[in-house]
């Protein structure tokens, strides 16, 4: 399965937050900065769940690999469902 980030979305750090933009739908919500790395990634290209997990692990590095992949699902739901990012098919 390879993801996606829809290009009408803006991702911004202010203050000590970490927000994103959905142009399609105006909605902004409040990320984890593991959630923000994420979508910054998706931003500049697609990739499968591996590769994603590998350019995440830097960004949890308390975590297993068992719990990055059930963060990392937890997190592609929760923006699949908001509309920031798409499942493209195989």
């Amino acid at each position: 399965m390879k993801l996606s980030a829809h290009k009408e979305i803006n991702c911004r750090k202010v203050g000590g937050n970490y927000l994103v933009y959905s142009n399609l739908n105006s909605e902004t919500i409040s990320l984890s900065y593991f959630a923000y790395c994420m979508l910054l990634t998706l931003i500049s290209r697609e990739m499968d769940i591996s590769d994603l997990m590998r350019s995440q692990a830097q960004y949890a590095k308390d975590l297993n690999n068992d719990e990055l992949l059930q963060v990392l699902k937890k997190t592609i739901n929760e923006l699949v469902i908001r509309g920031f990012i798409y499942k493209l098919p195989d």
